[in-house]
């Protein structure tokens, strides 16, 4: 199934959207002298504001196509 030119235009303006909420989500936790760095189990860094994008992200997503 090919996805049609207007699919895709939207589900681009989707993702910029999305992108720019988790921007202002981001943004406010570094802007905190405050924030913690923790180590996944493979030993990669993560923050509260990398979880919060996630959970964010997910549940746009889970909004919009399911």
């Amino acid at each position: 199934m090919t996805a049609s030119s207007s699919d895709l235009t939207d589900r681009l303006d989707f993702a910029l959207r999305a992108a720019r909420e988790a921007q202002a989500l981001i943004l406010r936790y570094y802007q905190n002298a405050d924030l913690a760095v923790d180590l996944k189990g493979d030993q990669s860094p993560v923050t509260a504001a990398d979880r919060g994008a996630e959970e964010l992200i997910r549940g746009l997503i889970e909004q919009n196509f399911a």
